[in-house]
């Protein structure tokens, strides 16, 4: 028996109005299935639920509360001021009253209120309304005082203000006429209660107002007090010790009815009115009728919106034909044949759309479409099941011609099951705001909006909220939470402590932390926060203020509505995907840079109408050259296209369907693979099915094949095979066991088929069902994926440039990308202030050059505004008229030293330390000359007169960078070595060590079956693990100046070289290699000080010219590993003479000891 259907219940005498659940985010612990489930166990023919200031739950409390046999009475708490609205000043005059949805109206009121309260939120600090807007929307719902320590009632008899509070609620009284107000009780202990109800009793009898009893309910059990108060402290920033804290009692919690009874058995009429209130609230919040947005026609045209669709599809139809289809003919007969095929086609789309009512949706989303193309801003040729719609294609929504690829509108627009239709559009990542900005000003604000969605306690942010609140020692708290796993994945606590048995002794031994988890189990999935959706974007027929409640975030000018995306479809929203696929912007990017290289014919051409046999596009592909292509760019995807060999684009799109864990898992692909390159012959389960699984070799990887099977086979329509497809995609048995009957039936009657024969069938389709992919996706994205290969076959370099230039705040993208042009053998050229600029850019056609904005803090506006002034007023001369060109406000310490360190003014032939150490004296010199440029002497009697401040010296003498400092700050600037790499500096000791290998060449041997190699690689990071049994391992970055990986240390080696472990240290390793399945195992075997290998010097003598030198030389000394180099120190002293120190202790003196003694001002060493 489901949870919704249990044997029914004595029906309950009370009934609780004042619920909240997680929607009041960090004020409530309960879902709201959990309210509904105990509504129903307690006998509640109803239940309230009345969150603070928002409506976020109401579509799931209307739809849910019905499923457990229990009325959803729909409320909020409400702010409310009795000052007027002022977007000026912030009114802390505020407090609550509670408002239940009667009808309809009240529906539209609150909605109007919570809206209202929301957006003065955003100007005035806090949710609030004003007794007017109150007054003003008061119809169709029922007013109860609220609680008395944050109702408005409850404040002002807290602060001895009762007359205010009586005239408050006469106030109430004439509003809410025909007893639509009730004065409130509620006992939980608390003082406020105390002080407030006789009051609140003697106005009821005094005034006649009915009374009514509630629980503020928080949580639902009595032992979640202290989880829940903690959940406040998360919510307030508090912690536990903080004297000044909101906490709750213990009786916030779900009581029985019998329980709520016996409290107020003084006072029955009280409990009863919960039962009144109920019988008075009859409302839930409207379903199944779609506010579908309205096509505006132009003036004077007097077609309807269906005719306007149908002639716009007509006319797309017959350009895209001329443009598409008719040049692939061979002669007239197959273009008559053609335009037969796709007119019957379009007709036929035209009728479902129109039948259902949608013309307007397509006008609507042509249009945008059209817009943003018009501007030059980049949209995806389609995505999702949306490609396989010919109208679509015709009226530009998509650019994939659905035809040539066999894709089925019925998988977009079902005629057999009614439901919207869905495009999901891409746009160019920097420009999809104008985009939405643009439909904002067509449809008017009002009737435009985003999606609210809700952020979650997830398992390690809760237990770093729990600590924090619960005063754990900050390390201790880390400790704890970095057993929950990073990255995605739906990871519980309770399930981390299941599969990590360190986790679980932590918690079984320590109290402190068993505490913390303890309450970190109760919050675990609480909303935490609201956010907006990434993409979603709701247009509606009219001001959406009257349809749902809105919200406003701060982080965005536009209003969100306060449903998310299930509940807003759910209400009948029309939700459009508006998203940002960086790949587009690559794409664009990369066209602009061909296009500056001049007039040419061959740098000036549409990618949408390159050649879909283009043989040098396949040769990369073919040869794994696939970084920076779209979709296809990871290591097994790469090997899976190698293994593939593609020839045709079918292949380019079957590989993406392809390269999942199901269809891996299965062996399908290893079987698609075989039959592909001939060495397998394919198998099909009926000889009908050979022309339905032909071009797959057998096996089933589209969706849209096992729909077309179930067609040939049993004879079901395409909307009919498509209600299958779903239903075998959901695995409901009832609905499995009904279409089993259907096929067998069906394949019988068209085949003649054994019901075995036809189960077998049917079974292999429910299997491959599971794994199908949306074919219509994927030859979308596949066109995506081909462009990039083709522009990275044909134009390397600009499509290098363009890719890097969109990762450039992400080093790690941008090291990736200059691996790969090493391997291309293309120069990436160091940051120059006089050549870089925003973007990488193409340099004399042969080499690329770092963009300044990848610089980390260098900054864009700044970037930009060195650019511009180099275009404008040429090169900077030296770095005195850099600093004398750039205002201040764009050039702060941290940028400036960034460019030096970065090596930006390396062409002016300044050192990178003699600038980086004179950075104040630099920004002092340009603070004083811009404001001498700016003050009014200048230029007073006319004209513009030169600054005439003396340009500074700069010291020379301060201590100079080593090579490996250089590259030290180099690497901090940029986020890896550029000009060199600190390996280099020992080439001449590495030359002899034959058997080196490459860190770059470490995947290739592994799967080239070799089992050992020996490198030499610099030591960038170290991320210290566990293992199951406790024990300490170690992943270590390294790199040497091929490339860059990651190798594990486990635990029996880690205890021997964990001393050796070091970032920025040179060593040598042994790495044991290994291949499991698709992953390369690479394990260090051996490991040893590389500058204690290489190190030779015996002794060294260090002779101090600069006595100012010592303080230094002692830093670099502690810093010395012991060894095997005797060291003496040189003084000559004017007095003394020669004065010669045995240091206490032989060192390791290697070449990074050498240079930075050599760097030393007052240092000279033999």
């Amino acid at each position: 028996m489901t949870e919704s259907a249990k044997a029914p219940v004595e029906m309950a005498k009370f009934v609780h109005l004042n619920a909240h659940s997680s929607y009041s985010l960090l004020e409530a612990v309960p879902s709201v299935k959990a309210l509904a489930k105990k509504a129903a166990e307690y006998g509640m023919p109803a239940l309230g639920v009345a969150d603070t200031n928002n409506l976020f739950g109401s579509v799931e409390i209307g739809e849910t509360l019905p499923g457990f046999g229990v009325k959803p009475i729909i409320g909020s708490s409400v702010s409310i001021t009795m000052e007027k609205d002022s977007p000026t000043q912030l009114q802390a005059d505020t407090g609550l009253i509670t408002l239940y949805i009667q009808n309809e109206q009240g529906w539209r009121n609150l909605t109007k209120i919570s809206s209202k309260a929301s957006l003065n939120g955003d100007e005035l600090g806090t949710p609030q309304i004003s007794f007017e807007v109150l007054a003003e929307h008061s119809a169709g719902l029922i007013c109860s005082t609220c609680n008395a320590r944050e109702g408005y009632v409850g404040k002002l008899i807290q602060k001895d203000k009762t007359s205010e509070a009586e005239q408050f609620i006469l106030k109430l009284k004439d509003l809410f006429d025909q007893n639509r107000l009730y004065i409130e009780l509620q006992r939980h202990g608390m003082e406020e209660e105390i002080l407030s109800e006789p009051h609140l009793l003697d106005w009821a009898y005094k005034h006649n107002l009915p009374l009514v009893a509630t629980n503020d309910i928080r949580f639902m059990k009595k032992e979640q007090e202290e989880a829940f108060n903690v959940m406040l402290g998360v919510g307030d920033g508090t912690t536990v010790s903080n004297p000044a804290r909101r906490k709750f009692t213990a009786e916030h919690y779900f009581k029985t009815p019998d329980e709520m009874i016996a409290l107020f058995k003084d006072v029955p009429e009280a409990v009863e009115n919960t039962l009144v209130i109920a019988q008075r609230c009859s409302f839930k919040v409207p379903l199944g009728t779609y506010y579908m947005p309205q096509w505006f026609k132009e003036e004077g045209d007097d077609r309807s919106v269906d005719q306007i669709m149908v002639d716009e599809a007509r006319e797309g139809l017959a350009e895209r034909f001329e443009t598409f289809v008719k040049p692939v003919c061979k002669d007239d007969a197959e273009i008559a044949a053609k335009q037969k095929e796709y007119n019957e086609r379009l007709d036929y789309e035209i009728g479902i759309i129109t039948d259902m009512g949608f013309p307007g949706y397509f006008l609507i989303t042509s249009d945008f479409i059209r817009w943003a193309k018009k501007h030059d801003i980049p949209v995806g040729p389609g995505r999702g099941s949306g490609a396989g719609s010919l109208v679509a294609w015709c009226l530009d929504i998509t650019d994939i011609d659905p035809i040539p690829f066999d894709l089925y509108f019925e998988r977009f627009l079902n005629p057999e099951r009614v439901s919207m239709p869905d495009f999901d559009i891409d746009f160019c990542r920097d420009r999809r705001g104008e985009v939405i900005d643009y439909v904002r000003r067509k449809y008017g604000d009002p009737a435009v909006s985003q999606i609210v969605t809700f952020g979650t306690l997830k398992a390690k942010a809760c237990i770093r909220d729990v600590g924090r609140v619960m005063e754990m020692p900050f390390p201790v708290v880390n400790r704890v939470a970095a057993f929950v796993p990073e990255g995605p994945g739906n990871f519980t606590i309770e399930g981390v402590m299941a599969d990590d048995e360190r986790l679980r002794a932590l918690y079984d031994e320590d109290e402190e932390v068993k505490a913390v988890l303890d309450i970190a189990m109760e919050l675990e999935g609480a909303y935490r926060h609201t956010s907006l959706h990434a993409a979603g974007v709701i247009i509606a027929d009219r001001p959406l203020e009257e349809i749902c409640p809105l919200y406003k975030d701060p982080s965005s000018p536009m209003p969100a509505i306060q449903l998310n995306m299930v509940d807003a479809e759910s209400a009948g929203l029309v939700k459009f995907d508006f998203l940002g696929l960086k790949t587009l912007t690559v794409i664009h990017t990369a066209m602009r840079f061909i296009r500056e290289r001049g007039d040419d014919p061959k740098y000036n051409f549409d990618i949408n109408l390159i050649s879909l046999e283009d043989k040098q596009t396949f040769d990369l592909l073919k040869a794994g050259h696939t970084c920076g292509v779209f979709q296809v760019e990871s290591k097994g995807m790469t090997d899976f296209l190698v293994r593939m060999e593609p020839d045709k684009f079918s292949y380019l799109s079957d590989v993406v369907a392809l390269y999942r864990p199901g269809p891996l898992e299965s062996g399908m692909t290893d079987d698609f693979i075989e039959c592909r390159h001939g060495r397998q012959e394919a198998k099909f389960p009926h000889p009908e099915l050979e022309p339905v699984l032909g071009e797959t070799f057998g096996v089933p990887v589209y969706q849209e094949q096992v729909m077309r099977m179930a067609q040939v086979m049993a004879g079901y329509s395409l909307g009919g095979a498509d209600m299958l497809r779903r239903a075998m995609g959901k695995k409901k048995p009832s609905e499995m066991a009904k279409q089993r009957e259907i096929f067998a039936e069906g394949s019988a009657k068209l085949h003649n088929l054994k019901r075995e024969e036809s189960d077998a069938i049917f079974d292999l389709m429910a299997n491959f069902a599971g794994y199908g992919f949306n074919k219509a996706h994927t030859v979308a994205y596949g066109w995506v994926s081909y462009q990039t290969a083709y522009l990275k076959a044909h134009f390397p370099l600009e499509f290098m440039a363009a890719s890097m230039t969109l990762d450039r705040g992400n080093s790690d993208k941008v090291l990736k990308f200059k691996r790969e042009l090493e391997r291309m053998k293309v120069p990436l050229l160091n940051p120059d202030i006089n050549k870089s600029g925003s973007e990488f850019r193409v340099e004399n056609g042969e080499a690329i050059r770092f963009a300044l904005t990848a610089l980390k803090g260098s900054g864009e506006e700044a970037v930009a505004f060195i650019e511009k002034e180099r275009q404008d007023n040429g090169n900077y001369k030296d770095i005195y008229d850099f600093m004398e060109r750039i205002p201040p406000e764009f050039m702060n310490r941290r940028q400036l030293e960034v460019l030096i360190k970065a090596g930006a003014f390396d062409s002016m032939d300044y050192e990178r330390s003699v600038l980086f150490q004179n950075a104040d004296v630099l920004l002092s010199y340009m603070q004083m000359y811009h404001k001498e440029k700016n003050s009014d002497q200048i230029g007073l009697f006319g004209g513009a007169t030169e600054v005439t401040l003396e340009r500074p010296k700069l010291n020379l003498e301060k201590d100079r960078w080593d090579p490996f400092e250089a590259l030290d700050k180099e690497q901090q600037a940029i986020g890896f070595y550029l000009s060199s790499h600190p390996l280099n500096i020992y080439d001449a000791e590495l030359r002899s060590k034959r058997d080196l290998k490459e860190v770059a060449n470490l995947n290739t041997l592994a799967l080239g079956d070799v089992k050992k190699a020996k490198i030499a690689a610099i030591i960038h990071e170290k991320r210290e693990l566990k293992t199951k049994r406790g024990d300490r391992m170690a992943i270590l970055n390294i790199s040497d100046s091929s490339g860059q990986e990651e190798v594990a240390v486990f635990p029996k080696d880690y205890i021997k070289f964990e001393e050796t472990i070091d970032k920025g240290r040179p060593v040598f390793m042994k790495i044991s290699l290994g291949v499991d399945g698709e992953r390369v195992r690479m394990n260090v075997e051996d490991m040893s000080d590389l500058e204690s290998t290489l190190s030779s010097e015996n002794a060294l003598n260090i002779r101090i010219t600069d006595m100012a030198a010592i303080d230094k030389l002692k830093e670099v000394w502690a810093g010395q590993e012991n060894g095997k180099t005797e060291c003496k120190l040189i003084y000559t002293s004017p007095r003394v003479g020669e004065i010669v120190v045995q240091l206490n202790r032989p060192i390791q003196a290697g070449k990074r000891l050498m240079y930075q003694l050599e760097s030393l001002a007052g240092v000279e060493v033999r």
